[in-house]
């Protein structure tokens, strides 16, 4: 994918840029590691306490364990550093088949759609192998099948059809309340 307005920096020398630029305007560089967050500023591990308007946090997934709460998780994927070769490579390379490449070697496609002056959007996936396991997390989870909707593992399945009818069938079936336990309807068979 070309996105041609797009551009790639050499993090080190990025980094030591504004640090220059900063010290230049009167920054001062400290080390230290920082053990917990303040309202405003930061305690460091050897018990400086360093004030502060703002506190940026960029140290990864570590950043979890300074900011309880923030949504960050582990995910597997692969970083290649290469030699910059000036004149060879003008754009940013994006390998549309991150989402598998994350967990494998090969298989799933991406389709990305890029538009002039907007962010990237995955239009969709397509999936040439299983996924071992697909979480999803949500106020409201909402799932609509024209005709039907059928949840399976195993033996068990539940079958939600569109004219209302639903069906549940397994080999165990456990209901459970701590409240009111109703069945309601015209007609009530058992066995």
């Amino acid at each position: 994918m070309l996105a041609p307005d797009d551009s790639v920096v050499y993090a080190p020398r990025s980094a030591a840029l504004l640090l220059n630029r900063a010290m230049h305007h009167g920054a001062r560089l400290l080390h230290g590691t920082v053990a917990r967050l303040l309202e405003h500023g930061v305690v460091l591990s050897d018990g400086r306490a360093l004030a502060s308007d703002c506190v940026v946090l960029a140290n990864g997934l570590q950043a979890a364990e300074l900011a309880a709460g923030l949504p960050l998780r582990a995910k597997k994927g692969h970083l290649a550093i290469t030699d910059r070769y000036p004149g060879m490579v003008r754009h940013q390379l994006v390998e549309l088949g991150y989402l598998a490449s994350a967990h494998a070697a090969s298989g799933d496609s991406v389709l990305v759609e890029v538009a002039e002056g907007e962010a990237p959007l995955v239009v969709g996936v397509l999936h040439t192998r299983r996924p071992r396991e697909i979480k999803l997390k949500a106020g409201i989870v909402e799932i609509e099948g024209e005709e039907e909707v059928v949840i399976r593992s195993g033996r068990g399945a539940i079958r939600i059809r569109a004219d209302g009818d639903i069906e549940v069938v397994g080999s165990r079936i456990s209901a459970a309340s701590r409240g009111l336990f109703r069945i309601v309807g015209r007609m009530l068979r058992l066995n």
